[in-house]
């Protein structure tokens, strides 16, 4: 509230005090905006740092989108770090979220600290956040599945889970493809196979 006084300095520290409480107002809107949040770098600062602790987080996310994934699999959030898909420049965001929701919902910051049914607590409540929130956490669920139920980092390797065996996986010619195609093929109706 601004106080009229006919003492002009009275008047220029309640002035001071009112433009101070109004950016703390705005500066709260700011952070809890997350397009804000995003451009400003406004998290914790471990998130852009702390390669390990993100990695450990990046494992039980993607533990907790795909039941029965190992989280020792040396690919399981390879994709994350790839520079050839933009979410790289996403991950401090991304994960200082997951800390954020996991201390608000459980009073830790550790969301690979928790079990299964918590941590799917959280990503359910990324998904229904904000616009951007839930976008960032749609994105990163699709890029989890389709590294490790399309095994886009080894081929030969396919994905047990789904009953994927990979790039032939030990199967015969005759297994993979018909002999004499020819065969069974109708027989074109002209000489290069156009009408006349």
């Amino acid at each position: 509230m601004i106080r009229i006084s006919s003492d002009a300095a009275a008047t220029d520290v309640s002035r001071r005090s009112f433009l101070y409480s109004l950016l703390l107002l705005g500066g709260a809107g700011v952070v809890g905006c997350t397009p804000a949040r995003a451009i400003f770098r406004l998290y914790d600062d471990r998130f852009d740092d702390d390669r390990e602790l993100v990695d450990c987080f990046l494992r039980s996310f993607a533990t907790t989108i795909i039941p029965g994934a190992s989280p020792t699999q040396p690919d399981l959030v390879r994709i994350f770090r790839d520079e050839r898909f933009p979410f790289t420049r996403h991950l401090g965001l991304f994960t200082s979220d997951l800390a954020r929701r996991s201390h608000t919902r459980f009073g830790s910051d550790r969301f690979d600290e928790l079990d299964v049914a918590r941590r799917a607590m959280i990503v359910r409540d990324g998904l229904a956040a904000d616009a951007i929130t839930a976008r960032l956490y749609r994105a990163a669920i699709l890029a989890t599945q389709v590294s490790f139920y399309g095994s886009i980092y080894d081929d030969d390797r396919g994905c047990e889970l789904i009953e994927f065996p990979g790039a032939n996986a030990g199967f015969s010619a005759e297994e993979m493809y018909y002999r004499e195609t020819a065969s069974i093929l109708g027989p074109s109706m002209t000489a290069d196979g156009n009408h006349s």
